[in-house]
């Protein structure tokens, strides 16, 4: 039986998806990741009340407009470089801040991110300005009733909306996939040019990202390729049988993906299907083998059990039923929330949120490794966390399989994680003292000497003169 990410890959081929165009513009890769988690997730967006819709939206533009106000008149201007690092975090950075590269080879950092919370004051420079471009122009179109429109792809939206549903039982609508086509081409149309003079005044050989499925990054790659420069991604969750990393049409046609993929290990690759102009290379993950030093002497709890949430009443249920019958037996039940989720988690999870039974930690400061360290079990489904928990030796990962949860089949395939889908199989799972043996494999998901590993991957493609994927030699 084929998974949920190959069955809906298969569904894009068939309909020729990638082949798609809006105006010219062709924007399935925009739009596939917001279909895939509506239609196979069943992750949609819930409604804010007005006020606080209106409230963050003021907030938002306030800064949208001081951060703008600071690269005009204190705009850094870009030297010369090798590399282009596309951050996006303010201050401190997982992916960026625990490696370095070769002494030869010179960068500058840019965050990437438009969402202000993600920026900090101390940024040189930021993607404001022409994301600000973009707005002005959308707004512009919209009150003048300038908005160019395709009613022939809105009429094949309208079957892809009826297909989605019949197969899905959900999906986008119409009026929500064309809102998402007509920004991404905007900011396609802006941004390119943006990164062509960028790219143009740095003269940079390669760029790297975290997270290539950027709607704000797609433009520079376009642009990167017209002037063979080459992108290279850093790992930042999970690619297993992640629909970003999975291509069932293998024609590349009009794929906007990496050249270089540098993974944290040979078993994250294993359960991908990337495109053929992609290598992945497996490195590891210096930020990790810097916090197992660092928490070394941080002791594993025997009765906590963390709860990484997802999204879905069926999950809930399951966990607060647990959580009812564990609780008074001793053990620590803690959901740890997800940083993203921190504002509105009692809307996400109305459930769980309201469990006399957990501990629920929206405190960010002592990171993810803190609790993967302190618990004993670690509950997930649809997270990275599972296969980050088995790097502590002591973990016990069970995986909801009553829901979605593709990312962490690959545990479940090796033995290294439990499944459940009932409450009671759960409550088993962590009444069982077997101890799981995850030393065998844990060097093929997390490649040692990842420090090491990225230095040398960054020299060998000075000294092969930044080839592409295909002509890389390791």
């Amino acid at each position: 039986m084929n998974s949920l990410v190959e069955e809906f890959s298969e569904f894009e081929k068939r309909e020729d998806l990638f082949g798609r165009t809006y105006l010219g513009y062709a924007y399935w890769q925009s739009l596939r990741t917001d279909v895939y988690q509506t239609s196979v997730m069943k992750i949609n967006g819930f409604q804010l009340s007005r006020n606080k819709r209106i409230r963050q939206k003021l907030i938002a533009m306030f800064r949208l407009l001081l951060f703008a106000g600071k690269q005009i008149f204190c705009h850094q201007k870009i030297r010369p470089c090798d590399i282009i690092l596309m951050d996006h975090r303010a201050g401190g950075d997982r992916f960026f801040d625990y490696w370095n590269l070769p002494k030869d080879i010179t960068w500058t950092k840019i965050n990437d991110s438009v969402n202000t919370g993600n920026l900090s004051w101390k940024d040189k420079n930021n993607l404001i300005l022409p994301y600000i471009r973009c707005l002005i122009a959308l707004c512009r179109k919209k009150i003048l009733h300038r908005m160019e429109r395709d009613i022939d792809e809105v009429q094949f939206l309208q079957e892809l909306e009826k297909k989605l549903k019949k197969r899905y039982g959900i999906a986008k609508s119409v009026k929500q996939m064309e809102d998402i086509i007509l920004r991404s081409r905007e900011m396609d149309h802006v941004y390119e040019k943006y990164f062509d003079k960028l790219f143009e005044k740095s003269g940079c050989k390669a760029v790297v990202v975290v997270c290539y499925y950027n709607t704000v990054l797609y433009p520079a790659y376009k642009a990167a390729r017209k002037k063979g420069i080459r992108v290279i991604e850093l790992q930042h969750g999970s690619i297993n049988y992640h629909n970003s990393y999975w291509f069932e049409d293998q024609r590349g046609i009009n794929n906007l993906t990496p050249d270089y993929l540098l993974a944290w290990g040979k078993m994250h690759i294993s359960e991908t299907k990337l495109l053929p102009n992609t290598r992945a290379v497996a490195v590891g993950f210096p930020y990790q083998e810097r916090m197992l030093q660092k928490l070394s002497p941080v002791e594993t709890e025997e009765k906590t059990i963390i709860i990484y949430p997802t999204q879905s009443r069926e999950f809930e249920r399951v966990i607060n039923e647990c959580a009812e019958r564990l609780a008074p037996l001793g053990y620590r039940i803690v959901m740890k929330i997800h940083p993203l989720q921190v504002k509105d988690y009692g809307l996400r999870y109305p459930v769980l949120s309201k469990s006399p039974y957990l501990e629920i930690v929206t405190d960010q400061s002592k990171g993810i490794y803190y609790w993967l360290k302190v618990g004993t079990f670690h509950i997930v489904a649809h997270t990275t966390v599972g296969l980050e928990a088995i790097a502590f030796p002591n973990a016990k990962v069970c995986v909801a399989q009553n829901v979605p949860h593709d990312q962490n089949e690959v545990l479940l395939k090796n033995g290294l994680a439990r499944g459940f889908s009932t409450a009671d199989e759960l409550v088993g799972l962590v009444m069982e003292h077997s101890k799981m043996n995850t030393d065998d494999l844990r060097d093929d998901f997390w490649k040692k000497n990842p420090c090491q590993n990225i230095k040398k991957f960054f020299a060998r493609m000075k000294q092969q003169s930044w080839p592409s994927g295909l002509d890389y030699q390791e």
